[in-house]
């Protein structure tokens, strides 16, 4: 990261970091990210709402995709963050490519961990 991007807010940055992230996610040999793990609500100040977290960087900058599900474990809001230090930025994530991943993964993690939706 360059100085002159390091005294931009996490604003005026937050849509070009997603466009980049996205290429990313196009890219077939992708690692994945360093964790996806559901935040429970009330984790942090202000967060009424419990949400999946697929984490691709941490630190100085990081970002995340944030998936809010319905009870059957269906997205209905998808949000991508761009963080740095007491700063961050995000925007509303249209349903498309992103939005189908992480719905994968939150289907395979609710398999995986033997969770039931409450219908």
């Amino acid at each position: 990261m360059t100085q002159a991007q390091r005294e931009k807010s996490c604003i005026s940055q937050v849509k070009e970091r997603w466009k980049d992230r996205q290429e990313d996610l196009k890219d077939p040999s992708y690692d994945g990210g360093l964790c996806f793990d559901y935040v429970d609500p009330n984790t942090f100040p202000d967060q009424k709402e419990g949400y999946w977290r697929w984490q691709f960087s941490w630190g100085g900058p990081g970002d995340e995709l944030r998936a809010f599900v319905n009870r059957d474990d269906s997205i209905h809001r998808l949000e991508y963050w761009f963080l740095d230090w007491y700063d961050g930025a995000s925007i509303e994530v249209q349903p498309g490519a992103a939005w189908d991943m992480i719905q994968e993964k939150i289907s395979f993690q609710a398999i995986e961990e033997g969770v039931c939706s409450i219908t």
